[in-house]
């Protein structure tokens, strides 16, 4: 019995070395690594790390907006407030526009009220006050950009003082206040926008002349202004009232002069009249009436009289020139 045991463990051990060598074991399984994508494929950043975990303050930056900065429109300017043709002189006030002044998107109202008594005009933009104490007689306020530069619009206020002498000053809104610029004369503007500056001169007898002028300071652009001339069919049938009222002057001696760049002299007892002069260097171009133009040289005395003729009072050089007071 014992014999037969022995024999059955010694054949089960037997079938257990087979089954290990036909069956070997395995090795410990280990997890497949995961595939990394390519750079080319998904590009990688740092991204910093923050020892806080406070969620980041709000800047103060401001945000971003769409809206254009003003502009000026200019394309209906000028305009011009004749104030005897709109509303007469017996009005003491009216509304002359209603404009953009300072480019703040805001309509300013712009008015005037003349004060009789005082003497004075005041001109209003809105509820700001401009007074002018120069007369009441306020002639025209002319609207214009005179330099698109600037971020406002131009008043220039034409006052007449007396004997049709104007004094024309600019106005403008700076910073939400009007302020007044240069003074000046007369000033008209052209249908195409152009100004003109109209200068009063008391050589060869009391007349205006004009040049144009450009900018704020409403500066000259030519040194020669021109005079009124006389068109031929006035020289034929207005002669005699040419010659009264001094437009068509008469000498009653030599008048020192240049023609054509030579030194010579304008006869006695002959005429010519103006057609334009330089102020700065003192010379005015005449032209006679057989049609030859000369240069007159003057200069200014005020101790004897204002205006001489190579050192002559041009008064005794003429016996129909006409002066204004």
């Amino acid at each position: 019995m014992k014999r037969t045991i022995l024999f059955l463990l010694c054949a089960l051990l037997t079938l257990c070395v087979a089954c290990i060598q036909i069956y070997p074991q395995l090795p410990e399984s280990t997890p497949e690594p995961i595939a990394q994508a390519t750079e080319s494929a998904v590009p990688t950043q740092d991204v910093p790390v923050s020892d806080s975990t406070d969620a980041p303050e709000p800047t103060n930056a401001p945000e971003p907006t769409d809206a254009p900065e003003p502009t000026k429109d200019t394309s209906d300017l000028p305009m011009v407030y004749n104030v005897y043709k709109e509303v007469g002189f017996s009005v003491s006030e009216a509304e002359m526009f209603r404009y953009d002044l300072d480019g703040d998107g805001k309509e300013e109202r712009i008015s005037f009220r003349l004060d009789q008594e005082e003497d004075t005009t005041t001109i209003l933009i809105d509820d700001e006050a401009v007074l002018f104490d120069i007369s009441a007689m306020l002639d025209q306020v002319i609207l214009i950009d005179l330099d698109p530069a600037t971020p406002w619009i131009n008043l220039l206020v034409e006052i007449d003082w007396g004997s049709d002498d104007y004094v024309t000053t600019e106005l403008h809104l700076e910073n939400g206040k009007p302020v007044k610029g240069v003074q000046t004369e007369s000033v008209s503007v052209g249908e195409d926008g152009r100004l003109t500056l109209h200068l009063r001169t008391d050589f060869l007898g009391t007349r205006t002349v004009s040049c144009p002028c450009a900018g704020e300071q409403l500066l000259p652009q030519s040194a020669w202004c021109d005079a009124w001339t006389p068109s031929e069919e006035q020289l034929n049938n207005e002669r005699d009232d040419l010659i009264e009222f001094g437009d068509l002057l008469h000498t009653v001696r030599e008048i020192p002069c240049t023609i054509n760049g030579k030194s010579a002299k304008l006869a006695k007892d002959s005429y010519f009249y103006m057609t334009r002069i330089n102020l700065t260097e003192k010379l005015a171009e005449v032209r006679t009436l057989d049609g030859v133009t000369a240069t007159i040289a003057y200069s200014f005395d005020d101790d004897t009289w204002p205006y001489l003729i190579d050192g002559v009072p041009q008064d005794k050089c003429f016996d129909n020139i006409q002066f204004s007071d």
